[in-house]
């Protein structure tokens, strides 16, 4: 019987040790980093433009989405200008809801700027989505 319980003894012993571990290893951080998404709805008025700023955490695409215009309607992404001056775009179109653009950028602040090209006779809602790094 004593043989039994040094033998059980012997196993717990050598179990709970192997358990253990004498080396240290850093933890690893691991950073998963998934984009933003803006949605914008305001009035714009016949021949106006209207802007929004964000900033990008790090360098990757952001995409613009005109969600719901009542006519086709200007718009792009570029960088503020200074004071609220409003945008200085790097890349536009004009088209209608549903339409979609992509651009490369780096870490740092943007814009996306709407605008009437004439095409509105009074003022109208829009609705843009935008989705940046």
């Amino acid at each position: 019987m004593t043989d039994r319980r040094t033998s059980a003894l012997l196993l717990v012993v050598l179990a709970t040790a192997a358990c253990g571990s004498d080396s240290s290893t850093a933890p690893t951080t691991t950073t998963a980093s998934s984009p933003t998404t803006l949605t914008w709805s305001t009035l714009l008025a016949p021949a106006g433009t209207a802007s929004r700023l964000f900033s990008s955490s790090q360098a990757g695409t952001v995409t613009v989405t005109l969600t719901a215009a009542p006519v086709p309607l200007g718009f792009g992404v570029g960088v503020p200008r200074s004071g609220t001056l409003g945008c200085r775009l790097s890349v536009s179109t004009v088209d209608t809801a549903g339409a979609t653009m992509s651009v490369p950028v780096e870490q740092g602040d943007y814009c996306v700027e709407v605008f009437d090209e004439g095409r509105l006779s009074a003022q109208a809602g829009f609705t843009v989505t935008v989705t940046y790094p």
